[in-house]
This record gives C-alpha cells, structure tokens and sequence, in this order.
C-alpha cells in the first residue's frame, strides 16, 4: 500500500471504505494481511478468567510471556528452574494456534539476587550465560517461534547500557547471547529489543551499527524488536517516520516486528479528546507495519487496562490498553481493526 499520513488514512481511506465485517478480529484480519500477526503479552492467571482467556484465543495469533520467563521467574537459584508459568503460556498457544514470543534471555533488570550478587570470573559468567540460555531454549526448542535474545543492551544516550553483562563479559556478552540460542533452537528467529528507536536517534544508531557488525561477522540475529511504548500518544511517531526507521533495518536483510506497543494516558485522561489521540497513535504503528514487508508482526503489552503494567511504573499515567478494565473495546482496539481492514481492501 502506499503510506499515507495518520489523518489522510482516517478522513479519507476509513471513512470511505466498507464498514469493517462484525466479528472481524485482530487476528483474523492481520492474518489475511499477508499473515501477519497480532499479539499480545500475558500471564498464566488471566488464563484463569474464561472472558479474558476467550479475548486472547479470539483476538490474538501471537503470546508473548510478559514476566514467565525472565531470570527471578524461571531460574530463581543457581541450580532451581521453574518451568510452571512458562509451559502454561506455551501450551495454552498451542491449544488455540498461537505463535510464542520468548521474552526475554538477557536483561539488566528482574534478574535473581544470586545472579546480580554473585562474584563470577569472565569464564564463569559466560558459562552461567550459556547454562541459562541452552536450558530454556532448549526446553522450548520448536515450539518457540521467536526470542528476545538481548533486551535494551542500549542506554538513552546511544552508548551500551551498564550491565552486569557488561561488567563481567564485555560488549561480547551480546553476540555469546545470540550464539547460544542459535545452538539451541537453530530455527527460532532471534531479536534484539529495545525502546526509544522508533523515531531514529543516538539508541537507533547504536543499534543499527550493532546489527549490521554482527550479520557481517556471521552472528546468527534475524531481527529487531521495536518495543514502542509512548508515555503519551504524542511520542508516538508519525507513520511515515516509523516505517522509514523500520526500513533501515530491514536493508540489512533484518526482520522487524513491534514487540511491546502500549499508548499511556494522562491521568485523569480527558474522555472527549485522549481516547481518539490514543486510537491515532495506536493506527500509526499499525500503519507504519503494514508499510514494511519486512515487519511481520505487532504485539500489544498486555491487552486490557486493568493489567498494564504502566500505572505501577509512571504513577500519574494508564490506560494505555486496547481493552478497558472490563474487557470493553476501545476506540484504539477498533481503529486497529479499520487500518488492518482499510489495508486489505486497498490492495
């Protein structure tokens, strides 16, 4: 399709097209759009609720394990691994056709205290790195799609991010990182994540160079994660910005997905304004994806306001979901649902 701004696409595309088919859903409605996916974060408990787990098997082609698999979750001892949580987000996918995102291998926080306490020489912490990835990898071999290898391995000011990681291996923590899941699951595609690279920048630029040397070296990095979390609809770039950032990367033979997207209001938001500026916004991802061939998926964190994570993080800010706390579709739910319809009828 050609790209077209946020307001060319709601004036005149939306409002010309055919009314989207009701019923249609997320999933339905990416998955004709040259099968791509629509995903969304999740914990075990929420299977437990019927009208959420319904709302993620309809709605979603794609689960990302928001908190399972991180260190302190699913390796809170030096020898202790707890695989609960995880095989339940892994088989609930299974059971309703859905793509797994492992999220994430390498990350600076909600690491365990034996892991960030403890004293390693080089050689040791490379082997713990190796340990850990071999072992929840492996575990998931064939049926994990996708990994988060390496998450925000970049500061804001473009330079890598003090780690542990860092600190007790050296910048080649990174490439170990993705060498390891290779050796694991040689048919999982492997990305690196990180927030504050839609619009381009110092982060992006690091990020861009990172990529490109490790394909020339043959390290084994299929893709780049675009978290895209905007503390205000206003962050969020424009289409046009968002799509030629994902076309540097694409250039270099990389796929690219949104992996984390969440739209946060101003508390108390305003209800005559905030919820289209939030639709616009979510439209605009949307749109900027649909643009690039190369993007092949967009992924929501966490689908309804009452399990955002934004309120516990940036007190002040919420709302930032597609779905209400009950479950109601908001107006960014049904404009992601026009783009994508729009999108396919353009064709």
């Amino acid at each position: 399709m050609a790209l077209l701004s946020a307001a060319t696409v709601v004036v005149v595309g939306l409002a010309a097209c055919r009314p989207v088919p009701p019923g249609s859903t997320l999933r339905g409605l990416a998955d004709a759009r040259d099968g791509r996916v629509v995903g969304t974060s999740v914990e075990p408990a929420q299977f437990d609720r019927t009208a959420d787990a319904d709302l993620i098997a309809a709605q979603f082609s794609s689960v990302t394990p928001e908190n399972a698999m991180k260190w302190v979750s699913v390796h809170p001892g030096p020898s202790t691994w707890d695989f609960a949580a995880a095989d339940r987000i892994v088989e609930f996918a299974e059971a309703h056709g859905q793509r797994v995102r492992g999220h994430t291998l390498v990350w600076h926080r909600q690491n365990p205290a034996w892991l960030t306490g403890g004293t390693f020489t080089r050689d040791e912490l490379i082997a713990v790195l190796h340990d850990h990835i071999a072992t929840l990898v492996g575990r998931y071999r064939g049926r994990i799609a996708q990994w988060d290898v390496v998450n925000e391995a970049i500061a804001d000011d473009g330079t890598l991010r003090d780690n542990l990681w860092l600190r007790g291996i050296g910048p080649d923590y990174i490439r170990l990182a993705f060498e390891f899941a290779h050796e694991a699951d040689p048919d999982a595609a492997l990305f690196i994540n990180d927030y504050l690279i839609e619009r381009g920048g110092a982060k992006a630029a690091t990020l861009l160079w990172i990529v490109a040397s490790l394909r020339s070296a043959g390290v084994p990095i299929d893709g780049v994660g675009y978290q895209t979390h905007a503390l205000v609809p206003a962050l969020m770039p424009t289409p046009e910005q968002f799509a030629d950032e994902m076309r540097r990367f694409a250039s270099r033979g990389l796929l690219v997905e949104i992996t984390e997207m969440d739209v946060a209001l101003h508390l108390p938001s305003d209800p005559a304004i905030d919820p289209q500026r939030q639709a616009d916004a979510y439209g605009s991802s949307v749109m900027a994806c649909l643009a690039v061939r190369e993007c092949t998926g967009i992924t929501v964190w966490n689908y309804s306001d009452a399990e955002s994570w934004i309120p516990g993080e940036f007190p002040g800010f919420g709302e930032a979901s597609i779905f209400d706390a009950a479950l109601a579709p908001k107006p960014a739910f049904e404009r992601m649902r026009q783009i994508l319809w729009w999108d396919l009828r353009a064709r």
